[in-house]
């Protein structure tokens, strides 16, 4: 998967997310929406939504270190 980048900032689209996650995008649609599991927001840039993958990446570990007791 080829992630676009400025500079040395990463984002990517909808469907770039779920892949990296290797999740659907329906499942994406679900966290996006549940206000328990504060999934990163996006940015819409002319009716496309990006999405920072550092910001993806770091909640990810955040919710692998709360699920094992802060143990990484």
């Amino acid at each position: 998967m080829s992630i676009p980048s400025t500079g040395c900032s990463k984002w990517l689209r909808t469907k770039q997310v779920a892949e990296h996650l290797g999740v659907s995008v329906m499942t994406l649609w679900r966290w996006r929406r549940d206000p328990k599991l504060h999934f990163p927001a996006g940015s819409e840039v002319n009716g496309i939504e990006f999405t920072h993958i550092d910001r993806v990446d770091e909640w990810m570990r955040d919710r692998v270190v709360k699920r094992h007791g802060g143990k990484r």
